[in-house]
């Protein structure tokens, strides 16, 4: 229990920062919406999951397959925060996390509107 204790209060110390703040709410907006631009996307026909890990859930089962997308980002999110790593280090991580996430429904975007 004091684990669980400890986990919270270091989640709620390193979250009270505005910065990280906005860096982790950037990266799971856009995680959200690389989830609708694929939808959008694939609900098109004129195009296919590149993932090849998530492709075949994708097809089976849609609404698992963006579960466990937005579960690994939250995952991915949780442990940049919790880390016990240098808060420079700390933003650095988040920030290359925030573009990859922006760069995804951007592209997705930018295909569907035919420019890519």
């Amino acid at each position: 229990m004091i684990a669980a204790v400890s986990v919270v209060v270091r989640a709620r110390a390193v979250l009270a920062y505005r910065d990280v703040r906005s860096l982790c709410e950037l990266v799971l907006v856009a995680q959200l919406l690389d989830l609708v631009t694929t939808w959008i996307a694939l609900d098109t026909g004129r195009f296919a999951e590149g993932n090849q890990l998530l492709g075949p859930l994708v097809d089976h089962h849609p609404a698992a397959a963006y579960t466990v997308k937005l579960g690994a980002a939250c995952v991915v999110v949780a442990g940049a925060v919790l880390l016990r790593i240098r808060w420079r280090m700390r933003l650095a991580v988040l920030r290359i996390l925030a573009i990859g996430s922006v760069a995804a429904p951007l592209v997705n975007a930018l295909r569907l509107a035919g420019w890519v």
